[in-house]
C-alpha cells in the first residue's frame, strides 16, 4: 500500500471514532488492518512509527482535539517481567502475537512514573511501559505505549 492509502485508512478511522465517540470505548486500529505488509512482525515497529506520524499529521489538518497513541502488546506471564529490553532487537523479541494498534484518547492517561525513555524511540515521542494484572487474565498484561508529546 502506498503512503496515501495508509493516510486515507487512518484518516477514515480517526474521523469515525472521533465523531461517533467510539474512541471512548477504545475502538482501535490494528496495523495489519491498515496494510497487509504490517502482518509481518518485522514491520511492526517502523510501520507503527510511520502510522503514528501519519495520524499526528491528520490530527493537525482535521483539527482533532484528541491524543494519538501507538500501543505494542508484549509477551506476558504470571509474574511481572519488568522492562527487559533496551534495544530495538530486544524489544522486537517481546512482541505478542497481536499487532500494535493506534488509539485516540482524550488525554494521555499515564502518570510520569510510567514514562520510560528508550534510545530506539524517536525523541519527538514519549513512551510508557505498562504492566498490570487484570481479574480476567491470570497473566500480567504488558504494553509499550508511544504517544505524541
Amino acid at each position: 500500500m502506498k503512503t496515501g492509502q495508509i493516510q486515507n485508512k487512518i484518516k477514515e478511522w480517526a474521523r469515525t471514532v472521533w465523531k461517533d465517540g467510539s474512541y471512548k470505548r477504545f475502538n482501535d486500529l490494528h496495523l495489519d488492518d491498515i496494510d497487509p505488509i504490517f502482518q509481518d512482525c518485522r514491520n511492526w515497529f517502523c510501520g507503527g512509527i510511520l502510522c503514528l506520524n501519519t495520524a499526528i499529521a491528520i490530527k493537525k489538518t482535521e483539527k482533532i482535539p484528541l491524543v494519538f497513541q501507538l500501543q505494542f502488546p508484549l509477551r506476558s506471564k504470571r509474574t511481572p517481567y519488568g522492562v527487559n529490553f533496551k534495544t530495538i532487537d530486544e524489544f522486537s523479541e517481546e512482541f505478542e502475537n497481536t499487532p500494535p494498534s493506534l488509539y485516540l484518547l482524550d488525554k494521555i492517561p499515564y502518570t510520569s512514573n510510567k514514562r520510560k525513555k528508550f534510545d530506539f524511540i524517536p525523541a519527538v515521542f514519549q513512551s510508557f511501559y505498562l504492566e498490570t494484572l487484570t481479574p480476567a487474565d491470570p497473566d500480567y498484561c504488558r504494553f509499550l505505549v508511544i504517544t505524541e508529546k
